[in-house]
């Protein structure tokens, strides 16, 4: 855990003296259907949570972006970071194509410890694109989540999931 704080700093450390373009602070609810439950195929589960992120342009298609979500899994409430890459492109208009590799490092709290969680996220969408320069987007993908310990009290430990995600983006 401690190498993946000290690799998120340092990406977070690179990328953060690229030049201001047009930074974004994101707002998101999801809904996470499961089809993998401890390797065993399921259906019929769901999951939610809600996040906030903050996007900076690196270059004119990619961004990184940063945050936190907190939601309510089957193991109980977790809170996790989250750091990763967005690729997004111009298809007409306001209309826009975005893509999304994001890593998820926190914790569940659970009684009676706290206990690590970590997983990975890999989406895509479209966003539309307001007068404002606001935006929504609408996304899924395919989502990796793990809570090791977990192990202790079930035999499921871990989900592959199909995240719902709406997000509204706030240009600053």
């Amino acid at each position: 855990m401690k190498h993946a704080f000290f690799v998120s700093l340092l990406i977070f450390s690179a990328v953060s003296l690229s030049p201001v373009k047009s930074q974004e602070i994101s707002l998101s609810i999801a809904n996470f259907n499961t089809i993998l439950e401890g390797g065993n195929f399921r259906t019929g589960h769901e999951d939610n949570s809600f996040a906030i992120a903050y996007i900076h342009p690196i270059k004119s298609r990619l961004s990184w972006t940063a945050g936190a979500e907190a939601g309510l899994m089957s193991w109980g409430t977790d809170m996790v970071s989250s750091l990763g890459l967005q690729y997004s492109r111009q298809i007409a208009g306001q209309w826009s194509w975005q893509a999304a590799l994001v890593t998820q490092q926190g914790v569940v709290l659970f009684k009676p410890s706290v206990l690590y969680v970590w997983g990975l996220s890999c989406t895509a969408g479209l966003a539309y694109t307001l007068k404002n320069q606001s935006s929504f987007v609408l996304s899924t993908g395919l989502r990796f989540t793990d809570c090791p310990a977990y192990s202790n009290y079930s035999a499921v430990s871990n989900y592959l999931q199909i995240p719902v995600q709406l997000s509204y983006r706030i240009k600053l």
